[in-house]
């Protein structure tokens, strides 16, 4: 757009910009060179990427800062990574200037940055940095709507309709307030006065007074307008020291970056740390609050949520340097077994619990269908018994081994702060979506200890995020669905405190059939009398006093060997049913279904047990796609089946047969 008017900057008034200063000049003719010469391994990729873009009428193209380090632009490089309020309007002004060679192009581009740089915490970020390019990580809490923003602004006074044209200052958190200047230099004749006021042209020129303050209007039409959108981002939960509150930081959104986030999304942000006022309006504060104005965008890709258009994956460079490492332990004779006494081995006992914990952490398969619906691929457990059985503790160790976790407690959870609402905030008024605790383990783990103390209105809420995996929102005029792929291991004690034998499972527990049939493995927990087994469990409790420091760190170092082995399995192995597996469970499935109808038709009607279904046969299924996961296989044999259906028996059935204990710490 060609802007007839005075050219001036929304944060110096007054000072015309008719021109580039030399040197900023020679800086554009340096970006604008690297972008078509930058060569790599015998292509062009950043002039190849352009004219692809800009043939697809895309305004933006993403830029390596270490190609411009490696192309002998060091000094560059730097500039932009400690002022890019001054260098990367540059870099975007040369990019504009490549495009407009193209026979199709945009009219205005930009460039999207990225670099290798390891990222830092919220927590990391200090005074030191302030208008600096950082590069941080966080998950999204919170989305605002895109909204349009001035870029370039064209005012017109309305005594002398003198016409500007003002850059708007980026510096400004989001833009809200839009400083015009106070004083027009232009004055009014008095045949521009008789033709403002009657209409006609009036043969004296004759000047007249000065303008008055504030003469200026925002012509709309005639400016530019871009996307904007304002993230909140948190600080990641492993992230957050014991004690602490986690931390957040507010980010704009630009242009093409805009709309590829979503709460519950972990983000790597490569953007600008700047403060803005943070004082009542017209009031200068002493007071600034911290944001980012985000260059760059790096997503991190969970289960099938591939984000496309420029935006890439954070890199697991760290677990495929490891590959011979897990493939070896992978073959580690008696593998369940083994991971096994890995889980919690300060919990004497539970052996059936811990490999079912261990099912959940490696998780089954997503399977997505052509008309669009999933089949959901994680693995949702439940724990019923006795007070001081180790339930809470097994949580405890199952979310700090899992690679993503949000533990929570059920007093102290509501349907919203589960699932997602809906708030508003900041003077404006505007409405944010705000993920809760499902949103947020979106491709992890979800802890929810005292899963029987919730509002059972509470409850109902997240029957569609533990089936579906999703969490519809319908309000504030907000209609969107969230990812919540996340498993749930859910810790309950009986109606009565403990667990009555006399009783029917309904009967001890408060909890629909809807809720219960949406858990894959069910345990009931008791605490019987046994002289043998409880001086085991005191022998234990002892021994636990005694750890000495070089052991804690030795458990500590093969929890962590753990933790990456299970995020490798799953990020790497995605096995499917063979036909001897398929068999195995089919078979099953069958029996226990002819086993249920023959007790209905004889003469004890009692069924303590109800048949099983259609879920439970899925959650077979995924139980032995996960036994395949922990070798490392991208098959499910017949021996993953029948481990499937052996934890399945065990889990459902009325405990007698298990083997549990009593909880040793606490």
């Amino acid at each position: 757009m060609d802007f007839q008017g005075e050219r001036i900057s929304a944060a110096n008034f007054g000072v015309e910009i008719t021109q580039a200063p030399d040197q900023n000049e020679a800086y554009i003719q340096q970006f604008q060179t690297f972008i078509h010469d930058f060569e790599k391994s015998s292509t062009f990729p950043y002039r190849d990427q352009l004219a692809r873009h800009c043939a697809r009428e895309l305004d933006w193209i993403e830029i390596d800062i270490d190609d411009i380090k490696n192309s002998g632009l060091s000094s560059l490089s730097d500039n932009l990574k400690s002022f890019p309020n001054k260098f990367v309007p540059m870099l975007n002004e040369a990019a504009r200037r490549e495009a407009e060679k193209q026979p199709i192009h945009p009219n205005a581009f930009h460039v999207i940055l990225k670099t290798s740089g390891q990222p830092q915490t919220i927590r990391q970020l200090t005074d030191t940095a302030v208008g600096s390019l950082q590069k941080v990580r966080g998950i999204v809490l919170q989305a605002s709507r895109v909204r349009s923003k001035l870029s370039t602004a064209v005012i017109q006074c309305r005594n002398c309709n003198n016409t500007l044209v003002l850059d708007v200052d980026a510096t400004s958190m989001a833009g809200n307030r839009l400083q015009l200047p106070r004083t027009c230099n232009g004055q009014r004749t008095e045949q521009t006065a008789v033709t403002t006021a009657y209409g006609g042209v009036a043969s004296s020129e004759a000047p007249q007074n000065k303008c008055p303050l504030d003469p200026f209007v925002v012509l709309t039409e005639r400016s530019i307008m871009i996307d904007s959108q304002i993230i909140k981002l948190q600080e990641l939960y492993e992230d957050v020291p014991v004690g602490d509150i986690p931390r957040h930081i507010s980010v704009i959104l630009e242009r093409g970056l805009v709309d590829k986030v979503k709460p519950g999304s972990v983000v790597n942000v490569l953007g600008t740390f700047s403060t803005s006022e943070s004082g009542r309006r017209n009031e200068e504060s002493s007071v600034r609050t911290a944001f980012l104005r985000a260059v760059g965008l790096e997503t991190d890709r969970r289960g099938d949520n591939d984000e496309e258009g420029g935006i890439i994956s954070i890199g697991r460079s760290h677990l495929e340097s490891q590959a011979e490492k897990f493939k070896k332990f992978s073959q580690t004779p008696n593998l369940v077994k083994h991971i096994e006494d890995l889980i919690d081995p300060a919990i004497y006992g539970h052996r059936w619990i811990k490999r079912a914990i261990a099912c959940q952490l490696f998780g089954g398969r997503r399977k997505s269908h052509s008309d669009g619906t999933h089949i959901r691929g994680d693995i949702n457990v439940l724990l019923i018994g006795d007070p001081g059985t180790a339930k809470s503790q097994l949580l405890k160790f199952a979310s700090q081994i899992a690679p993503i976790s949000v533990s929570t407690s059920g007093k102290g959870s509501s349907a919203a702060g589960l699932t997602a609402a809906v708030t508003k905030e900041g003077p404006s008024g505007e409405w944010y979506l705000e993920g809760g605790a499902m949103v947020l383990a979106d491709g992890g783990l979800v802890c929810i200890d005292e899963f029987d103390k919730m509002n059972p209105d509470d409850r109902v809420a997240i029957h569609e995020a533990m089936e579906q995996q999703t969490i519809s929102i319908a309000k504030a005029g907000i209609t969107t669905v969230l990812n919540s792929r996340c498993s749930v291991l859910a810790a309950a004690n009986p109606l009565a405190g403990h667990y009555n034998e006399s009783y029917s499972l309904s009967e001890n527990i408060d909890f629909q059939t809807t809720i219960l049939s949406r858990f894959d493995l069910i345990f009931i927990i008791r605490d019987h009398v046994n002289a043998e087994q409880d001086r085991r469990v005191a022998q234990q409790l002892i021994q636990n006093h005694s750890v000495g420091h070089q052991q804690a760190n030795e458990d500590a170092r093969k929890m962590k060997e753990l933790k990456d082995y299970i995020e490798y399995a799953r990020l790497r192995h995605k096995p499917v049913m063979t036909a001897d597996a398929s068999k195995a469970i089919e078979d099953e499935y069958v029996r226990i279904r002819n086993e249920s109808s023959k007790e209905k038709s004889g003469e004890n009607r009692a069924i303590k047990q109800i048949p099983i279904t259609v879920r439970q046969l899925e959650a077979i299924i995924r139980i032995s796609e996960s036994f395949a996961k922990m070798h490392l296989r991208d098959e499910v044999t017949k021996e993953d089946a029948r481990m499937a259906i052996e934890l399945f028996q065990m889990a459902n059935s009325s405990g007698k047969n298990l083997s549990r204990s009593v909880q040793i710490t606490q």
